[in-house]
């Protein structure tokens, strides 16, 4: 089996193609590699940003999983003013911290 270069430069026909084009073949013997099904290039190399077939499926809703990633919540320290405490952590800070992901911004 004679294997090309897994994908063309810059410039060239095919380049930025997606990489769902890509498709993960038995080569025997216990080898892998990848046949591009537009192009039909084929590589030992995995190409850049393969992702194998039914790996997006897996994939969480954006909203619902950047909602439960956050580990900081917004509370009133009863004076008008607002602290953020981490819920693993037991940090506070009156900063907001740049992971901090606002559930009404989510939910938008």
């Amino acid at each position: 089996c004679q294997l090309r270069q897994a994908g063309p430069a810059a410039g060239e026909p095919g380049h930025g193609a997606a990489m769902s084009e890509w498709e993960e073949k038995d080569g025997g013997q216990g080898y892998t590699y990848f046949y591009n099904t537009v192009t039909g290039e084929s590589s030992w190399e995995t190409p850049a940003g393969f992702v194998p077939a039914g790996a997006a499926a897996v994939e969480p809703a954006p909203a619902a999983a950047a909602a439960e990633a956050s580990v900081w919540e917004p509370k009133d320290d009863g004076q008008g003013g607002t602290y953020y405490y981490n819920t693993v952590t037991g940090e506070s800070s009156w900063d907001m911290p740049a992971d901090y992901v606002d559930p009404a911004a989510v939910a938008a």
